[in-house]
């Protein structure tokens, strides 16, 4: 992997699970990521009309947006970037449906580490440039 930074639109809304997300990619992922935080879909789509970032990582339930359609509406608006979901809903069908309809990939918060969430999105981040 390239050794530039990676922009991040980080799309959460609990403090305490942003700053667990921001501490494994420090440990895990060193300074290789730029985060920006938002904590509604409609801050996160201003962040998009601003700046193009390298991926995105989204809960599924926001204050602004809930479920599936979160994603739906966050791929329409992100367009190639990828997206990842990081969400407490261990459902398989959301999960397999994220996936089909466009999702990098589905983590579960609490299954996860930091190593697993820094692979997940370099990952997601590398096919992105091969296809692009």
């Amino acid at each position: 992997m390239s050794e530039r930074n990676i922009k991040l639109l980080l799309i959460e809304d609990n403090a305490g699970d942003a700053d667990l997300i921001s501490e494994m990619l420090l440990e895990f992922g060193g300074e290789g990521f730029l985060i920006t935080h938002c904590l509604r879909l409609t801050q996160a789509f201003e962040a998009l009309d601003r700046e193009d970032a390298d991926i995105v990582l989204s809960d599924l339930w926001l204050p602004d947006s809930h479920g599936i359609e979160t994603f739906y509406r966050l791929r329409d608006k992100a367009g190639d970037t990828p997206i990842v979901v990081l969400t407490g809903n261990d459902d398989e069908k959301t999960a397999v449906q994220a996936v089909q309809q466009g999702a990098q990939d589905y983590l579960v918060k609490g299954f996860i580490d930091g190593y697993q969430l820094v692979r997940s999105l370099r990952y997601a981040v590398a096919r992105a440039s091969v296809v692009g």
